[in-house]
């Protein structure tokens, strides 16, 4: 894969398909440390955050309301 003059890239198929993106999916773009770039679609790490919130929620409850809310 090569990355052109306006420094675009064109993601494989196969990838997309594993990583359950398609076309007009809105992604984020992070980087990892240098060198790496995480594609993420927004719909997953939306998710994620969600969950580690609900996760942080049950925790609160189960120390008797510390407050993480």
């Amino acid at each position: 894969m090569k990355i052109n003059a306006t420094r675009q890239i064109t993601l494989p198929l196969d990838l997309c398909k594993s990583a359950g993106i398609e076309k007009g999916d809105e992604v984020e773009i992070f980087i990892d440390k240098p060198g790496v770039i995480s594609i993420v679609k927004k719909e997953s790490l939306e998710k994620q955050r969600l969950q580690s919130l609900n996760e942080l929620s049950a925790l609160d409850q189960e120390l008797g309301g510390i407050g993480y809310k």
